[in-house]
């Protein structure tokens, strides 16, 4: 029964970021198609991030009582809303206006599946979150890859109403109530979390919201900049679809290697590639050379990502809680960085800038993380 649920659970991670980056592969050329510069592409992710992000550590912390999935049913028909009006929009306020709503209606649904999946396989947390991200990071990259190969060949239209469909498909594998919680073992004395696992726990919310950022940046400025150089959407597409392939095959060795817990240098040294990567980026403009990157940037998003949820939910108390957290700040680096890189790029008409700056920015994050973990073993 837990094992049918923890499959059911994956299926619809699958699906969810499938559907979400088919439209994200879409948005930003819907919205180059209406004039948007620099510094309107940098807004995308706010639209959609603000509400998600305030919406988050809310949202799990309902969970906490009760059916998990309770709320996320009604939000992702809500989202299915949102992927068809995107068919029918017609300038950037609408554009706006509806990654609002998806942005909170989604913030119901991941926190809880990553605390019910926690749930359902206490004794080998690591291992069902490991299937978990291999589900969404799969799904991601098969979102980018059919959502470049759509658009090009489709259109807006077809690629909208197809990451509608996917969306109700995560409705009906979601609509089964899960295995009801052992509230008992859940909600047994829980000594105080060590404040070794506590530095880990804040080190990877730190790394997770820089290089979700920094694909972020990917994902909304770098259609811009391959217009810029003569590439179109087919090659965003498949690097994208490459970094996310490259991020599940990530997941999949560290799902089943536990060496990396609670240790320091995996968690910096395998970010590193994807920081150097950024600043070698604009200078590459052949299709081979670009792709060579992209595995460096699933490399780190995926110990960044794992590491952050991992210790996020690997003890009992307030797993919803602490998934919501994961979420909203990897929800503001993902906000912030690129509106940040928009704003400069757009001031200095550099569109490379944005690039140097997310390399700074990971940097930066990179020795914040060492800083945090001074005097941590490993």
């Amino acid at each position: 029964m837990k094992g049918r649920a923890v499959l059911r659970l994956g299926l619809a991670a699958f699906l969810a970021d499938m559907s979400m980056y088919l439209m994200m592969t879409g948005v930003p050329y819907r919205a180059l198609a209406f004039g948007a510069g620099a510094l309107a592409l940098g807004l995308i992710p706010v639209a959609r991030g603000v509400p998600y992000s305030v919406s988050t550590v809310w949202a799990g912390q309902l969970t906490e009582r009760g059916d998990r999935l309770r709320a996320a049913r009604i939000t992702v028909g809500t989202a299915v809303l949102a992927a068809l009006g995107l068919v029918f929009v017609s300038n950037m306020a609408g554009i706006f206006a509806l990654l609002v709503l998806l942005g909170f209606a989604m913030a119901f649904y991941w926190p809880a599946v990553q605390a019910a999946l926690a749930d359902l396989k206490p004794e080998g947390v690591a291992k069902s979150l490991g299937w978990f991200n291999m589900a969404w990071s799969s799904g991601k990259a098969t979102g980018f890859l059919l959502g470049g190969a759509i658009l090009a060949g489709l259109g807006f239209p077809a690629l909208f109403i197809a990451s509608a469909v996917g969306l109700c498909g995560v409705l009906a594998l979601i609509a089964a109530p899960l295995p009801k919680r052992d509230h008992a073992a859940s909600s047994v004395a829980v000594s105080p979390v060590p404040e070794r696992a506590r530095a880990f726990r804040r080190a990877g919310w730190v790394a997770n919201a820089i290089a979700y950022g920094i694909a972020t940046v990917l994902n909304i400025h770098y259609p811009h900049w391959l217009k810029h150089i003569g590439r179109g959407e087919v090659l965003l597409g498949t690097y994208l679809g490459v970094v996310f392939f490259s991020q599940t095959l990530t997941f999949y060795v560290l799902t089943h290697v536990s060496s990396w817990h609670h240790r320091v240098a995996p968690l910096i040294c395998m970010q590193l590639p994807m920081v150097l990567m950024l600043v070698a980026l604009p200078f590459l403009h052949h299709a081979w050379a670009i792709l060579a990157t992209a595995p460096l940037v699933g490399l780190g998003l995926g110990i960044a990502y794992f590491a952050s949820l991992y210790y996020s939910v690997e003890a009992p108390l307030a797993r919803g809680r602490n998934a919501g957290a994961h979420e909203a700040i990897l929800t503001l680096g993902s906000l912030f960085l690129p509106l940040a890189a928009g704003l400069l790029a757009s001031t200095t008409h550099h569109l490379e800038y944005a690039y140097f700056l997310s390399a700074a920015v990971g940097g930066a994050g990179l020795v914040a993380q060492g800083l945090m973990l001074r005097g941590r073993t490993g």
